[in-house]
């Protein structure tokens, strides 16, 4: 009986306060989750917890090292991964990489072969766009892991300098160089011989993750690992 009331006052108050899936924005998310049950059939979700010689981990091969390396969801041109990523990234809804941010946390909190970082470390934004988005969406997705790891999150070790210039027509080695010109370490003291986890949003090329790598292993970092909330992939 009790649960029936409260089913019936959810439904009233959803019809005054409606409560709607964080994707598609139309449906009512499933009980205790905040996609519809549509939305999280249509999600791709990655592999690469299941198995630590994965695709993320092989695009770094002969480029950095790195202990660890995944991404929760498969990004694909035109679908629902990309609408959210969209709408985190550039229209200001922050409770997207919230929301996703704490399930690539529980992804992580089980996945056998990882072991836990010292340090969280976001990938950086200038001050001027951090500005313009609200926020630094890296950083929201890392606090998430923050929280439910129990991990140090420092935004104040890399830092971005100044605005690169479009990479848009780049390869891939001069989006790196570009990427990795524009950083700069502070309380480089912090860094000696931890365990560093890089967080992003998105990796498509891997340039930005890279660099990021470089310049920390400049200041001696012990082990380094890269998560984002998704890994651009084509059909």
């Amino acid at each position: 009986m009790k649960d029936y009331i409260q089913n019936q006052l959810d439904a009233a108050l959803h019809i005054f306060y409606p409560k709607l899936c964080l994707s598609c924005n139309v449906e009512w998310p499933i009980k205790n989750n905040a996609f519809c049950f549509e939305c999280i059939m249509s999600m791709s979700y990655s592999i690469d917890f299941l198995q630590k010689d994965n695709a993320f981990m092989q695009k770094f091969y002969g480029r950095v090292p790195i202990e660890f390396g995944a991404s929760l969801l498969n990004f694909y041109k035109v679908s629902k991964t990309q609408d959210m990523m969209h709408r985190f990234k550039y229209k200001h809804q922050k409770r997207i990489g919230q929301v996703l941010g704490n399930e690539l946390a529980l992804k992580l909190k089980s996945c056998l072969f990882f072991n836990s970082p010292d340090l969280i470390i976001p990938v950086p934004l200038t001050r001027k766009k951090e500005a313009l988005r609200g926020y630094n969406q890296a950083w929201v997705i890392g606090n998430e892991i923050s929280k439910e790891l129990n991990i140090t999150i420092r935004k104040d070790v890399l830092l971005k300098k100044e605005e690169t210039k479009t990479m848009t027509r780049k390869g891939r080695a001069e989006r790196a160089m570009a990427a990795f010109s524009s950083l700069m370490i502070n309380n480089a003291g912090s860094l000696k011989g931890k365990h560093v986890l890089i967080v992003d949003d998105i990796m498509t090329t891997g340039a930005t993750l890279e660099s990021c790598a470089l310049k920390l292993l400049e200041h001696e970092v012990g082990l380094l690992s890269f998560v984002t909330l998704a890994s651009a992939k084509s059909r």
